[in-house]
């Protein structure tokens, strides 16, 4: 992925060729001059969801314009200043600035890089303090994961235990009259789950004449547990092993807080563009 300062020159000599672009034409030009694939032209902050490439051809286009190199005759068009655009005028006072903006095209990746790091950090936290929380917590906590991601809610779901487990350890009601389920099998185990715990699972759907359910660990699953569900074609089981299921606590705000926000601001460059 190219740096800003290396989209504004390729940017400044594309305009000397062409004299007016469309944002979309130099999008486009650019992309070609870089040789970017699908996926580096596609790439996307996380955060924002904005193109990457083109925030930073954004950025290499206002640069220009604060160089005097150029100018927006109307709206949606790039132009060169040609009066402006000579060798001393594009080497006069450019590098130190140029110094800075890669910095400033780059803040958004560097924060959500940080930030992605930090979270990665607190997942390992997560794992470790649900490998200590009581068995019944832990039942607890998987059913309300599921009302958080939206599957029942809190007054119609129960967490509960028949014999030995009995297949399940829980149920969410898909409707208010309960007359859809889907039922919810807990394993705080730190062995990964085999086969066995899946085809009993699948017994214990037959048992109550149900085809969904969920099984959670904190652990694993083994190559031969996830075959059982691939074979198990009239049913359909979702299976949460522990990488998982540490991402959906925090995607679904279970056992977190958002701790600090930020709000990036960029200038719109398409409302100011006469």
């Amino acid at each position: 992925m190219p740096n800003v300062k290396e989209i504004k020159r390729e940017l400044l000599r594309l305009l000397k060729l062409k004299k007016k672009i469309t944002p979309q034409e130099a999008y486009e030009e650019l992309r070609r001059v870089f040789n970017l694939s699908d996926e580096e032209y596609n790439r996307r902050y996380k955060n924002s969801g904005e193109r990457i490439f083109t925030n930073r051809v954004r950025f290499a286009r206002q640069h220009l314009k604060e160089d005097g190199l150029l100018y927006s005759p109307r709206q949606g068009i790039w132009a060169l200043n040609e009066d402006e655009s000579n060798d001393d005028k594009q080497k006069g006072g450019t590098d130190t600035y140029d110094i800075n903006l890669q910095e400033d095209g780059d803040i958004v990746f560097s924060i959500e890089s940080l930030s992605e790091e930090y979270n990665n950090k607190l997942k390992l936290e997560l794992k470790h303090v649900l490998s200590n929380v009581s068995w019944d917590f832990f039942e607890k906590l998987v059913v309300d994961l599921l009302n958080n991601m939206g599957y029942g809610n809190t007054a119609n779901s129960i967490a509960f235990r028949m014999g030995s487990d009995g297949g399940v350890d829980g149920e969410i009601y898909l409707d208010h009259l309960g007359l859809e389920k889907v039922y919810v099998q807990a394993k705080k185990w730190t062995n990964n789950v085999g086969s066995d715990v899946v085809n009993n699972f699948l017994g214990a759907l037959d048992i109550k004449g149900a085809n969904k359910g969920v099984i959670v660990t904190t652990s694993d699953f083994t190559d031969s547990a996830r075959k059982a569900v691939q074979d198990a074609t009239t049913k359909t089981v979702a299976l949460i092993n522990g990488d998982k299921l540490v991402d959906l606590m925090m995607k679904f705000k279970l056992g977190v807080y958002e701790k600090k926000t930020f709000t990036i601001y960029d200038v719109d460059q398409d409302y100011f563009n006469e």
